[in-house]
Order: structure tokens, then C-alpha cells, then sequence
């Protein structure tokens, strides 16, 4: 099964300098082109959403179709991390120093992805921000003789309505 990408090789020219991409994602010393044909740029793309979907599948908070629907409603949040670790990947590739400003946006991405991991942080969707809600359950008490609780076992007396002192409830 091919890895799932969450930005596209024109997202990625979007969201940083495509002539240094280009040069990261060539081997012949020519600037490389930015589509989905130029196979070292999809491969630092697929390995960033691997990383990304390593972290939140850790956290249980999220899954593959979280993320394909986060991807599809544009989220950038997503797509800027993703960005950030494939432009990372690219000069690891190569075996130089990122400029400063990068190197900055790939150490937040790195820092962004952690925080998802731990739960920390969430994407900005209502289904992941309404997940660590406490949601209160009540049972009958029906219900919740079926439970198995062990304080209602013969050991312990039976369960009794009670009312606070001075008539209240």
C-alpha cells in the first residue's frame, strides 16, 4: 500500500522557495521540477506523512481518514508540518545545514509533532477538540446491577436512598 501524502508537491512550492526545493529534489545539478513525477521530492513528502501519522497514531487521538479529511478541508496546520519535515528530509538527503529560518520551521514541526504525540495539541477540527471532553454517565439502577460492581455483592449491604440531614435531598 503506497504512503498517503497530506501536501502536494505545488503546496510544498507554495509554502517555501521552490528553486532551493528544486535543487534539494535533483541529483544532476539542475534545478529540479516540483511535481508528483520527481521522485526524491515525493519520497522527503511520503516520509514527512509517515512522521506525521507515526505521532498521531501514538496518541490515539486521530486516524488515517482524520487525517485524509483534514488534508481534503485544507488544512494547513497539517499541511505545514508536513511541509516543514519534507523540506527537513530533503537536506538530511543532502548532508547540509538548513538556513536558520528553516531549520526554526522544521525544529517547531518537530516540536508540533511531539505535542500531538502526547496529546498536548490537537487539529483544528470539532470532532478532535470535543474528544477530551468529559462526557458524564449515569445509570439506572437496572443498569446498574448488570455492571458487576463489587460493592454490590452480598459482602456489602444493600444500597440506600439517602437523604441529607434537615429534609434535603
Amino acid at each position: 500500500m503506497p504512503q498517503a501524502t497530506y501536501i502536494t508537491p505545488d503546496e510544498l512550492a507554495r509554502a517555501y522557495d521552490s528553486r532551493p526545493v528544486g535543487e534539494l529534489s535533483s541529483d544532476d545539478g539542475t534545478v529540479g521540477v516540483i511535481n508528483p513525477s520527481n521522485e526524491i521530492l515525493m519520497t522527503a513528502i511520503e516520509r514527512a506523512s509517515a512522521d506525521v501519522e507515526s505521532a498521531v497514531l501514538k496518541s490515539r487521538r486521530y486516524t488515517i481518514e482524520d487525517l485524509q479529511a483534514l488534508q481534503a478541508n485544507d488544512d494547513w496546520t497539517l499541511k505545514g508540518i508536513v511541509a516543514d519535515l519534507a523540506v527537513a528530509h530533503l537536506y538530511q538527503r543532502r548532508g547540509t545545514a538548513m538556513p536558520d529560518a528553516w531549520q526554526r520551521a522544521a525544529d517547531r514541526a518537530e516540536a508540533q509533532l511531539e505535542a500531538l504525540r502526547t496529546g498536548r495539541e490537537i487539529f483544528t477540527d470539532d470532532a478532535a477538540a470535543a474528544a477530551g471532553e468529559p462526557r458524564p454517565r449515569t445509570f439506572t439502577s437496572t443498569a446498574r446491577s448488570n455492571l458487576g460492581i463489587i460493592s454490590d455483592t452480598p459482602y456489602f449491604p444493600g444500597r440506600l436512598n439517602r437523604r441529607l440531614a434537615g429534609g434535603g435531598r
